[in-house]
C-alpha cells in the first residue's frame, strides 16, 4: 500500500514538472518574440530616426542656399553701375558712370578684354560713390596695353567693385589728333578811296589760308581772292565793296579761312 502511495506521488510529480517545464518553454518562446519585435520596432525608429535627420539636414542645406542667394541678390543690388564712354583725347576713353544702387561703391580694379593695368595708374577718376552719384574716370591705353588702344577696335572695359560685382561696357576707339588753332592778327589798315587795305599776319603755329572777307557779315571782294601764310609770315589783302565804305561809320570785317575759323576786325571809315 505504501509502495502504490509512494508511486503515486512520484507520477504526480513528473506530471507537474513535465507541465512546469512546458510552461517554462512557452513562456521563454514568448519571450524570445516579445524580445525579437522590440528590436525590430527599435531598428524601424532607428531608420526613421535617421531619414528625419537627413531631412533636417536636406532643409538646413536649403536654407543655407536661400540665405546665400539672398546675400547675393542684396549684394548685387546694392550696387549698380551705368556705365557709358567715349574716346576723350588721344590713347584714352572717359567714362561716365552713375551708381543707382542702395549701398558705397568702391572700384577695385578695371580690365580691358580681361587684362589688368600693367602700370600704373592705367586709370584715374572717382573712386567710390554713394548712391545717386555720378562719377568720370579715364582709362589710359598705355597702362593696359603694349602699343595702346588701336583705332577702330572695340574693347570690352569691365569695372569689378571690392565686393566682386562686376559692370561691363564696350567702346569703339576712334583715334583723333590735336589740332592746333589758326591764329591771324590785322596789323595794318589803310583806307584808299573805296577800298580797305589790310595788312594781315599769320601768328599761329600751323599755316592757314584766308579764302574769304565779309563786311557786317555780307560778301565783299578780295584781292587776291585767297591768300596761303605759313606760320610768322604776313601779306597784303584789299577789300572792297560795290557801294563803298562811308565815312564815320564803324564796319566788321570778317576773314575766313579754309578750315572755316573766323577772325573779326572792326574799323571806322575816315
Amino acid at each position: 500500500m505504501e509502495n502504490k502511495v509512494a508511486l503515486a506521488i512520484c507520477f504526480s510529480l513528473i506530471i507537474a514538472l513535465a507541465g512546469f517545464s512546458a510552461w517554462l518553454y512557452v513562456g521563454a518562446k514568448g519571450l524570445e518574440s516579445e524580445v525579437s519585435d522590440m528590436e525590430s520596432k527599435t531598428s524601424n525608429l532607428e531608420t526613421q530616426n535617421a531619414e528625419l535627420e537627413s531631412q533636417v539636414n536636406d532643409l538646413e542645406s536649403r536654407l543655407n542656399d536661400s540665405e546665400s542667394r539672398c546675400n547675393d541678390v542684396e549684394r548685387r543690388v546694392s550696387e549698380q553701375l551705368l556705365v557709358a564712354g567715349y574716346p576723350d583725347e588721344p590713347q584714352s576713353i572717359l567714362f561716365m558712370i552713375m551708381h543707382i544702387g542702395t549701398a558705397d561703391v568702391t572700384l577695385s580694379e578695371i580690365q580691358v578684354d580681361g587684362t589688368l593695368n600693367s602700370s600704373s595708374p592705367g586709370w584715374a577718376g572717382n573712386i567710390t560713390l554713394t548712391p545717386g552719384q555720378m562719377g568720370q574716370i579715364t582709362v589710359y591705353g598705355s597702362g593696359y596695353l603694349v602699343d595702346g588702344f588701336e583705332n577702330g577696335e572695340s574693347y570690352q572695359f569691365s569695372f569689378i567693385t571690392t565686393k566682386g560685382n562686376s559692370f561691363h561696357c564696350v567702346v569703339v576707339y576712334e583715334g583723333w589728333t590735336i589740332i592746333r588753332p589758326e591764329k591771324l592778327q590785322v596789323v595794318n589798315l589803310v583806307w584808299n578811296n573805296s577800298n580797305a587795305i589790310f595788312t594781315v599776319r599769320n601768328v599761329g603755329t600751323i599755316g592757314l589760308t584766308v579764302v574769304e572777307v565779309r563786311v557786317n557779315d555780307e560778301y565783299a571782294t578780295m584781292n587776291p581772292a585767297s591768300v596761303a601764310l605759313d606760320p610768322g609770315s604776313e601779306t597784303t589783302v584789299m577789300v572792297s565793296r560795290t557801294e563803298g565804305f562811308t565815312s564815320g561809320v564803324k564796319y566788321e570785317f570778317a576773314f575766313i579761312t579754309a578750315t572755316g575759323n573766323r577772325f573779326s576786325y572792326m574799323a571806322t571809315a575816315p
